[in-house]
């Protein structure tokens, strides 16, 4: 089932007496399954933050998230604040130009050209104009958040790769700094 109002806690147990920090978050929801929760330094301060990637729709072979980042911050107690981060879309956006021609799916991130032919993957009609965000992931790498999506022809199925977006930390938010395309 569905859940909101989130608390996280940080360190202590059932069989801690205090020492634990709680952060309550009234405003988030989760869809139908488990959100994932991550535990990793992803802006180079040496403090490990706290990442939760919500489900904030599912079904049908769709499945849309929603980051949370919690930033630990040491001045002079050990705390956290959430830290905003651009969305997968509006990354895509900002970096990324998709057209159709024909059978021919065009995908330029700023100097690259990607042609994607739809119809060696079966698809003999695109439903629409290519589009991405029906199917997203959040998840840190190697002290790096990304961000994932597919690029599609008619949602969801008709998928013909992949976006990958960067974040970096630019002291005030996670912001994308470039966009990869990979085909399915």
């Amino acid at each position: 089932m569905a859940t909101k109002n989130f608390t996280v806690q940080v360190g202590g147990g059932v069989d801690s007496v205090g020492g634990e920090l709680l952060y309550n978050f009234p405003n988030w929801y989760n869809s139908k399954f488990a959100p994932k929760l991550f535990y990793e330094d992803i802006n180079s301060d040496g403090l490990k933050e706290i990442i939760v990637a919500l489900i904030s729709g599912a079904g049908s072979g769709v499945s849309t998230k929603e980051i949370h980042v919690l930033n630990q911050l040491h001045d002079p107690y050990r705390r956290y604040e959430e830290a905003p981060v651009e969305s997968i879309n509006d990354a895509v956006k900002r970096f990324v130009k998709m057209e159709q021609n024909g059978n021919e799916i065009a995908i330029q991130i700023g100097k690259k050209k990607y042609l994607v032919d739809y119809l060696k993957f079966g698809y003999y009609t695109p439903v629409d104009r290519p589009g991405v965000g029906s199917i997203e992931d959040y998840k840190p790498e190697n002290g790096v958040l990304y961000g994932y999506t597919t690029v599609f022809v008619s949602i969801p199925e008709a998928s013909i790769g992949s976006l990958k977006v960067k974040y970096h930390w630019d002291g005030k938010m996670y912001k994308a700094e470039s966009v990869t395309f990979s085909e399915a």
